[in-house]
């Protein structure tokens, strides 16, 4: 179904939700970014709103009750079951390291989380460009996921889509919002292919809605729609491990080996190459376009040819980041290989220069210009490259 930011919002998220401020999301995206806490660290804090939430629905259930409120206690011992981990020691370095950086500050009779935007957080704030007084109504559910993430890709860009898609005014929330893979990637400081893995798996974890119905003009200019699934609930994390941004689960079965269909030729008994007019044969002489396929690409003079094979497109993306054309990173060398694929194209359709129209994309940072699906070409020929030539790949 195509998702529109007219849907109407909700009044209230399946098993609740907790009020923070959006400083509170912000300083502590930053505070990863900048590596003034860990990853583990970040989870700790997740782990002590979770708590602090539980804590205030039993206090609001009880006074509609007119009931006498009971005290209440935070002990270590429920953070190191919710982060699922066993050692007590590491759990209070990781709140130490939270109050020195004045995230948080806990102790058995109060869990207080800062609600203003500290000093680090000034370049985050500026790429955001919102009120830090807006208040997020993050889901318990998510809170408790949190603690638990098995990535920390993934735990960025969860509170990416939070700050950018979670909303309430007046009792109303919103859940829906749009936004680009490379503005995740961006906020969070995170490789685009990270920023994408992270999108898929939250939509195959049903968390968020996929968008089926813009368009490619839509999708190069504010990104797809997505909505937040207030009914979602978490898929128990045991047995779950992180590598390459996908988590896998260590009670799948291995898959059962192939049945071998039939056997191989029999090798040939005469492996001589038969010489037989062989004096009659000459060789040809190179060519013009042989000659220039054995000349080196330089970026001086960048030719059609350059564009088409991928070591000549290698040799030239070094010699840019060289003479500073581009910053080396992966999602620039996915920009790279896109910018070729999309000179190419347009030059075959539109009868252009393929060359001057991948200098303009290059110097110009027209990445906006490539389609989804030319950019996954892209990263097809990079993955086939990484499986022929792994050593050379390990450059990129």
């Amino acid at each position: 179904m195509h998702l529109t930011q007219s849907q109407s919002p909700i009044s209230s998220i399946e098993g609740g939700y907790h009020l923070l401020s959006q400083a509170t999301l912000t300083n502590v995206l930053s505070a990863l970014i900048e590596q003034k806490i860990s990853y583990r660290a970040a989870r700790v804090f997740f782990s002590c709103c979770s708590m602090r939430s539980v804590r205030e629905a039993v206090a609001r259930f009880k006074r509609s009750k007119n009931e006498k409120p009971s005290p209440v206690y935070f002990r270590i011992d429920e953070i190191r079951q919710r982060i699922g981990t066993q050692s007590e020691r590491l759990i209070r370095a990781d709140l130490k390291q939270l109050e020195t950086n004045g995230l948080l500050s806990f102790s058995e009779d109060a869990i207080t989380i800062a609600s203003v935007p500290l000093t680090f957080t000034q370049r985050l704030l500026e790429r955001l460009g919102q009120s830090m007084r807006r208040l997020i109504p993050v889901p318990r559910r998510m809170l408790e996921f949190l603690a638990q993430c098995p990535c920390p890709s993934l735990l960025r860009g969860i509170l990416v889509y939070l700050l950018r898609g979670l909303s309430i005014r007046q009792g109303a929330i919103n859940t829906c919002g749009s936004v680009k893979s490379s503005w995740v990637a961006q906020v969070a400081d995170i490789s685009l292919r990270a920023a994408k893995s992270v999108r898929a798996r939250l939509i195959q974890m049903g968390w968020l809605s996929k968008d089926v119905g813009s368009t490619q003009r839509k999708l190069n200019s504010t990104g797809a729609y997505f909505r937040i699934n207030t009914t979602w609930k978490p898929i128990a994390p045991e047995g779950l491990k992180s590598m390459n941004n996908v988590i896998h689960s260590d009670r799948e079965f291995a898959p059962l080996p192939c049945k071998k269909t039939c056997e191989f030729a029999p090798p040939i008994e005469d492996l001589k190459t038969s010489n037989k007019n062989l004096k009659d044969q000459k060789l040809l002489k190179p060519s013009g376009v042989y000659q220039q396929a054995e000349s080196k690409p330089t970026l001086c003079n960048v030719r059609t040819l350059d564009l088409r094979e991928f070591y000549r497109c290698e040799a030239l993306y070094w010699q840019a980041v060289k003479a500073r054309w581009i910053d080396h990173s992966e999602a620039n060398v996915l920009n790279w290989i896109s910018a070729a694929v999309r000179a190419r194209e347009a030059a075959s359709k539109a009868g252009g220069d393929a060359v001057r129209i991948f200098v303009a994309i290059v110097r110009r940072k027209l990445w906006n210009t490539i389609t989804g699906v030319q950019e996954d070409y892209a990263r097809q020929t990079l993955a086939r490259f990484q499986a022929m030539q792994p050593e050379l790949y390990r450059r990129l």
